[in-house]
């Protein structure tokens, strides 16, 4: 095979040895491990969502038990295209009929080669095609809004634009849309926006890794790109996918991008849609799609066509809620395996006397054609019971529980992936609560946030609704936000509050006043200290200017001309000037607002590089060089503002871009001096300080360090602060002591900033929340105190507009980058807290 990774086999290994699928999820929870650790597409979702004993790790057995044995095997080793290109094939008896909700995949075959894909020589065709698709894109970028386009470029460079309209041409249903010699070169439709150069760098390599030399180049593999896509709809949503039917408007880019190069390579790309998990349940939607990524493994930075993470539902096709009971009967009944998965599960137990009679309770009252609507009844011994989607989930779940052990196989397979203990888990050391010590948080977050946290963009202008990577996400036709109704709302807290015992009643009872006094505080607060930003003009005046540096005499005028002439030709101040926030990022804008407003500063004064961070996303410049994108997605932004209005910090931002530093270097095993600021007058602090920053021992690592620390504080017979919980938080979650340790690049004097991924701010988000004494949160909840000072805000200040935000840009850039220069000659800051 072209392709293949260890765990992969593995799984497949123990499959054919007849492990049941309880035996083999360790195996898919480290596959999902595996996925996240590229750094290119975040997976903040897949981790939540196989986070160890929550409810979503739950439902992604029961889902994973519902994929036939045979189908598994064919998806984890890519060979869906060639096992089901024959549709009389016996094959399809282990396949789903498409009517419901669930997860799809797309797989791509060569007409007229039974299933098989391209050779080796036609795979490095297709990457040549990609790479110089790629440069079109990047030259289109450069002349989209010229008057004469064709004298902008060289001729060379005209060449490639027109080979990338030639491409899209292979996309267009009707002839008299096709671009012509002479035509004004178009936007180019297999383009994903800013990403899009990544991207198709990491499709190029995936293809790459399939031209292996040990193969004949002329014979056509049976191994092909995948690629994972849910709906409420699938049929619709899979026929939106084949080149045969429609013009692909709503696939991911770099799908579109393939079949076109494929077809313009003079081949016949077939698509086979395959409905791989259906589900019943609204919120198994979005696991189902993560799971089947997972087995896939169908990034495009491993070995599909995925760019965007799964989970994340950036908006929904027409909901049809009345296709669950259709699926229950489907899944349960018209298709065997799923009650013979769980089976198998149950015969490896050594509890299986104890687990048989939830067994039979899905055989008598749940699984039964005789329980469910619109089928033919037959007689049961055992009296029917009410359908309850809960307690059949709760009873097919049961099978998973650990008892004592699932035989010497599941063990084995365990300790093979994750070494005798879980590799983030640490000792009892003397530290604050044994109980942090011993035990590892889980995964969820602190609550069911209504914002989309998904740390992608969506630009292309053409694509229609979709389940998943979605990269123009629009409005809903029947207006519905997905958000709760009045009425759904005030059903939720009666049956909360009624479920509570009467002493939390008592307590209950009063939040919601609580509440009303804590917004009314909270909004006469804001009216009185948080005036409105009504000028641009105000804002321009927090920025620090020459003229200020030159008043206390550290800075000249002299120094100011040259500094100015240098800036004549800065790559990345021109980029600032003509920047522009793409429409589908809802994010960006609002979140320099509410920080502006109430914490009085700028959000790139937060991630900025005076505080050694930026944005982990990259842009290229006029010079073909890359630095940080200023433009941050919605996710990320949405996450900084909870961190910054929400956390215990307050209005100490120097504290809170450390903790964010902290998570950065936690994720990446530094073991260099960490810039370590707190503003505080902590002894804690400034002892990790004095540690990680004046006299750092490079052979150590931060968590051995930060023990060390804690366990000195200890014996002075102090307690210690809860900075220390909130650090020891982030390493359990960022840490993993696998990871390489980084000691910087050849030029040891630099310090580059940060890199801060969206996971880096959700690391830290989460460690507040688990930060507890006698096991009960020690703070608010960051979300909850956010979106109640975000309610109060109101929506009438500056910066308004994408134009406010490309001058604000660009004259912050350039006192950072002055404070910079100046910074080497100032006098060392005398405060041990940085």
């Amino acid at each position: 095979m072209p392709v293949s990774n260890f765990l992969g086999d593995l799984l497949v290994e123990q499959l054919d040895k007849g492990a049941s699928h309880n035996a083999l999820f360790p195996v898919v929870k480290a596959m999902a491990y595996q996925l996240t650790r590229q750094g290119q597409i975040p997976c903040v979702k897949i981790s939540e969502a196989f986070a160890d004993g929550s409810d979503t790790e739950k439902e992604l057995k029961v889902l994973f038990h519902t994929i036939h044995r045979k189908t598994l095997r064919s998806l984890v080793l890519g060979f869906l295209a060639y096992d089901l290109h024959d549709e009389d094939s016996d094959n399809w008896k282990h396949i789903y009929a498409p009517n419901g909700s669930g997860t799809y995949v797309i797989a791509t075959s060569i007409r007229g080669r039974h299933g098989s894909f391209l050779s080796r020589y036609e795979i490095k065709e297709l990457s040549m095609f990609i790479e110089k698709y790629a440069v079109a894109c990047t030259l289109w970028a450069k002349i989209k809004d010229s008057y004469g386009q064709a004298s902008q470029v060289s001729q060379e460079e005209e060449e490639l634009l027109k080979e990338a309209m030639m491409i899209d041409n292979q996309l267009l249903r009707k002839k008299n849309q096709e671009w012509r010699v002479g035509d004004r070169f178009r936007e180019p439709r297999c383009w994903s926006g800013r990403n899009g150069t990544a991207n198709a760098a990491a499709l190029v390599k995936m293809l790459t890794r399939r031209r292996d030399g040990h193969f004949d180049g002329n014979v056509h593999q049976v191994q092909s790109p995948v690629y994972i896509g849910c709906a409420h709809q699938v049929k619709k949503r899979m026929l939106a996918h084949d080149p045969d039917l429609s013009s692909l408007a709503g696939s991911s880019s770099m799908l579109k991008l393939m079949l076109a190069c494929i077809r313009y390579m003079g081949l016949k790309p077939m698509v086979r849609s395959v409905p791989m998990v259906m589900v019943w349940k609204e919120e198994q939607i979005p696991l189902s799609e993560i799971l089947v990524t997972v087995l896939a493994q169908s990034l495009v930075t491993h070995h599909g066509l995925n760019i965007i993470q799964p989970g994340t539902n950036s908006s929904m096709d027409e909901r049809t809620t009345d296709h669950h009971q259709s699926v229950i009967e489907h899944t349960w009944v018209r298709r065997s395996w799923f009650k013979d998965n769980l089976e198998k599960s149950l015969c490896f137990r050594s509890g299986k006397l104890l687990y048989q009679g939830a067994l039979d309770s899905l055989n008598t009252e749940r699984l039964s054609a005789g329980q469910l609507p619109g089928v033919e009844r037959h007689s049961s011994i055992t009296p029917p019971r009410q359908y309850s989607p809960e307690s059949v989930r709760q009873d097919a779940a049961i099978a998973f529980t650990d008892v004592e052990d699932e035989g010497v196989r599941g063990r084995e397979t365990e300790e093979v992936l994750f070494g005798e203990e879980n590799s983030g888990a640490t000792g009892n050391d003397g530290g604050v609560s044994e109980l942090e010590e011993d035990v590892l948080f889980d995964g969820a977050d602190d609550n069911n946030d209504a914002a989309d946290f998904s740390d992608e963009d969506f630009t292309d202008k053409s694509a229609i609704d979709s389940q998943s990577e979605d990269e123009a996400p629009q409005k809903s036709s029947n207006g519905s936000s997905g958000k709760a109704t009045p009425a759904q709302k005030q059903q939720k807290l009666s049956e909360d509050f009624l479920g509570l015992p009467p002493e939390l009643q008592t307590i209950g009872q009063h939040q919601a006043a609580k509440l009303e006094r804590t917004a009314n505080s909270s909004k006469g607060w804001v009216r009185k200290h948080r005036s409105q930003i009504q000028e641009l003009d105000i804002l321009e005046g927090w920025i620090p200017t020459a003229e200020d540096a030159i008043k206390d005499g550290i800075w000249t005028q002299q120094q100011e001309g040259l500094f100015q002439q240098g800036l004549q030709d800065d790559p990345y101040l021109q980029y600032l000037q003509s920047l522009s926030v793409p429409r589908g990022n809802k994010g960006f804008i609002p979140m320099w607002k509410k920080i502006c407003k109430l914490r009085r500063c700028f959000p790139n004064s937060i991630i900025s590089p005076l505080n050694y961070l930026e944005y982990h996303g990259r842009v290229t410049l006029a010079d073909g060089t890359q630095a940080a994108d200023p433009v941050w997605t919605r996710g990320f932004s949405d996450r900084l503002v909870r961190l910054t209005l929400g956390g215990p910090w307050g209005a100490n931002i120097t504290l809170l871009t450390l903790f964010i530093r902290y998570a950065v270097a936690c994720r990446i095993n530094d073991r260099r001096a960490v810039p370590f600021a707190h503003a505080t007058d902590s002894k804690f602090l400034d002892t990790m300080r004095m540690r990680l920053y004046v006299s750092r021992d490079g052979s150590k690592s931060i968590p051995q360090i930060h023990k060390e620390v804690r366990r000195g504080i200890k014996a002075t017979g102090l307690n210690l602060p809860w900075y220390s919980v909130l650090m020891r938080n982030i390493k359990k979650v960022a840490y993993k002591k696998e990871t390489e340790a980084y000691r910087g690049g050849e030029d040891q004097s630099a310090f580059s900033p940060y890199r801060v991924l969206t996971e880096d701010l959700h690391c830290v988000d989460r460690a507040v929340h688990h930060c507890k004494d006698l096991g009960r949160p020690m703070f608010a909840s960051v979300g909850d105190s956010a979106r109640l000072l975000s309610h109060e805000r109101g929506g009438y200040d500056f910066p308004k507009t994408q134009e406010d935000i490309r001058y604000l840009l660009a004259r912050i850039y350039v006192a950072q980058k002055r404070h910079m220069e100046i910074e080497p000659f100032l006098p060392p800051s005398q405060s041990p807290s940085g």
